[in-house]
């Protein structure tokens, strides 16, 4: 019976230690972000403290303002390293990614919102927005901002967008926003597809765009340039060690064996 115990505690103890080592979790800030905008289509805004998204439809106090999209920038190569520290190279997967984004009302009557509340307030509009891979991570942030564009400046601009995207793209969702000026959202992200998820795999840059579905949509969030470094966008992601399968087979093996010995010595009933 002693025995017994032992082999079972141990084949217990390999499984609990197999799967407790599975799940690592990386945290990343933007290398750079941006957003373009119709309303000023040859100028970047690159160091505002403020991303947007959002339709045509959507009006500030000026009226409307545009279509606005949003594109941001990580740098997974410390990912990669620890990763591949951790469970060795190419014995990992990448099993979940979100993107959390920090709320803010429109902070100038550039963007869609500013003034068009109740008493001149400052407002976002609820509505549906998508993120998408982007397989060109060429481009640049720019040195504009809405009080200040940069033109000139190098950075990708509403007109110049859709050069970057002509290498190709991948959809990751489609989301819900309720139209909040403060608290925080986390979007999952669909690492199903697989252009996508071999670019993070790869551990270089991995661009997304931010872009409006709904016409009348239009919500800002804060940008790397933010002050508070906690506020702003923060990718998150999970990697698991793919087992190998050696270790699998023992595992197996050794709880069997135990099985087998706690029947043979199992208690006679009178």
């Amino acid at each position: 019976m002693e025995t017994s115990s032992i082999l079972i505690l141990t084949a217990s103890a390999v499984f609990t230690l197999t799967v407790s080592a599975l799940a690592a979790p990386f945290t990343l800030n933007p290398v750079q972000d941006t957003f373009v905008a119709s309303k000023d289509p040859d100028n970047s805004f690159g160091v505002a403290g403020q991303l947007a998204i959002s339709g045509p439809a959507a009006q500030s106090s000026l009226g409307p303002q545009g279509t606005m999209e949003s594109l941001l920038q990580f740098d997974l190569s410390s990912v990669y390293a620890s990763a591949n520290t951790t469970y060795g190279l190419g014995n990992w997967a990448i099993t979940s990614m979100t993107l959390k984004l920090t709320n803010t009302s429109p902070q100038s009557n550039f963007f869609n919102g500013n003034g068009a509340g109740p008493g001149g307030s400052n407002v976002n509009f609820s509505g549906q927005f998508s993120l998408e891979w982007m397989q060109n991570n060429s481009w640049q942030q720019g040195p504009g901002s809405p009080g200040s564009p940069g033109s000139g400046g190098g950075g990708v601009t509403y007109n110049t967008l859709a050069s970057y995207l002509a290498a190709g793209t991948e959809p990751l969702g489609t989301y819900n926003y309720t139209a909040a000026t403060t608290g925080s959202n986390t979007w999952g992200l669909d690492t199903t597809q697989s252009g996508f998820t071999a670019d993070a795999a790869a551990g270089g840059l991995l661009s997304l765009l931010a872009l409006p579905v709904d016409s009348g949509v239009s919500f800002g969030a804060n940008s790397e340039d933010f002050g508070t470094p906690a506020n702003r966008p923060l990718l998150s992601i999970s990697v698991s060690a793919i087992p190998e399968a050696g270790t699998g087979v023992f595992a197996v093996c050794l709880a069997l064996a135990a099985l087998g010995i706690r029947m043979r010595y199992r208690p006679r009933t009178v």
